[in-house]
């Protein structure tokens, strides 16, 4: 008879499953679900400086040490995509990598530890994504994980406080833009279809385009017409005024210097 798991193994148990994927549906308000980053338990052996500089960062952007940790992965090392270590299967989907099994579970793995001890050990759960791409990292760089995350801790550059504003700015007008009703996005990035002319411009003229003649336009035709000259009038005034005003400004100009050299 198998043993009956006590509530932490099974605790346990439902997390590793839960970690497998990159993602996890939540149920959520609306037509679609929501989604949620998985986590996976990981440790490292680090200096006081580096642990004390995580945790400075943390406080500084106000996260936990777990998601300054998952963003260092993955913001401060090389692409998932560009390096090898996974493929996009589909941006929507709940395990959105494929994995490289070559980088994430190799048959040899040669790793060139450091020599001095560790300060401290440091047990966080980063997200599911950065424990897979972090173990990528270390097949293919032969560095400890340890390594790489004490060097993210020293070296990694957080963004400012301007360019959290900025990034804060433009996320809270993404979701703004997400609530617009799909009708009015349509309206605001499209304009809408606008019907042909009727006719064509001649130069002080207008022909229909079908060589109708006036006799036989209808109402439509004949208030088109009228609209359309009506504006093309108005644009020759408007240009023939701003040719009598040029021309009254150059004779202005050429009237002041002649008087200037009489003089």
């Amino acid at each position: 008879m198998p043993r009956k798991l006590t509530k932490d193994q099974r605790y346990n148990r439902k997390r590793r499953k839960d970690g497998n994927k990159d993602f996890r549906r939540v149920p959520k308000e609306g037509n679609f679900d929501g989604v949620r980053v998985t986590r996976k338990q990981i440790t490292f052996y680090i200096s006081n400086e580096a642990s004390e500089r995580l945790q400075q960062m943390a406080d500084n952007v106000g996260v936990f040490k777990w998601e300054m940790a998952s963003r260092m992965i993955l913001k401060g090392l090389p692409g998932i995509q560009s390096s090898g270590y996974a493929s996009l299967r589909n941006p929507e989907a709940i395990n959105r990598y494929e994995w490289n099994v070559l980088y994430l579970e190799p048959v040899i793995k040669r790793i060139h530890y450091r020599s001095s001890k560790a300060d401290k050990r440091v047990t966080i759960d980063v997200t599911s994504t950065a424990w897979n791409k972090i173990h990528c990292h270390s097949t293919a760089t032969e560095r400890s994980m340890s390594q790489i995350f004490q060097s993210l801790c020293l070296n990694y550059k957080p963004l400012t406080k301007e360019q959290r504003e900025t990034s804060k700015l433009a996320r809270e007008e993404y979701l703004r833009n997400q609530e617009v009703p799909k009708e009015e996005k349509t309206t605001r990035y499209y304009k809408p279809y606008e019907q042909p002319s009727k006719f064509m411009d001649v130069g002080w003229d207008l022909i229909h385009v079908k060589g109708i003649p006036v006799e036989h336009w209808d109402g439509a035709e004949f208030d088109e017409y009228c609209e359309l000259m009506d504006k093309k009038f108005a644009k020759l005034k408007r240009d023939m005024d701003e040719r009598i005003k040029l021309n009254d400004e150059l004779f202005g100009k050429l009237q002041s210097s002649a008087d200037e050299l009489e003089e």
